[in-house]
């Protein structure tokens, strides 16, 4: 094999190792992170959940915004909610509990599988730049 052979190699390798590295979380380029658990509680007989979120930004960064945005179909319909969360940057990583609330006149939480997303925003006091990370799981719902 030439040269050109082995470096194609070797580039597709640590690409799919960088993939399967970030799967479960997601890790900006400026060093935020954010992870989502695999599991959610059911509370208050389907009009909310609450999962746990870790997430990671650098202490040159400030906190913007944290959300946490569940959907379920229930019954032939949608179940869904969103939650907020503020934090600190301070380059550790932080383990947060987040309450969503139940959209108004939908369906109310049950028992099974759902789809869960997770965003981070900051802003980068050094360099005058907004980042973040964004991530998203299957989970399973449990009361």
């Amino acid at each position: 094999m030439t040269h050109r052979v082995y470096q194609m190699i070797a580039t597709i390798g640590v690409l799919g190792m960088a993939m399967a590295a970030t799967s479960a979380s997601a890790v900006a380029a400026t060093g935020d992170s954010i992870a989502l658990s695999r599991s959610g509680d059911i509370q208050a007989r389907g009009a909310g959940v609450t999962i746990i979120v870790t997430y990671s930004c650098l202490s040159s960064e400030s906190f913007q915004f944290g959300g946490v945005s569940i959907t379920e179909t229930v019954h032939g319909g949608i179940a869904g909610g969103f939650g907020s969360f503020s934090g600190a940057c301070d380059g550790k990583f932080h383990t947060v509990k987040v309450a969503l609330s139940a959209q108004p006149g939908g369906k109310p939480f049950v028992k099974g599988t759902a789809f869960a997303t997770a965003s981070l925003s900051t802003f980068n006091q050094v360099t005058g730049t907004q980042s973040g990370a964004q991530t998203y799981r299957t989970i399973t719902l449990s009361k």
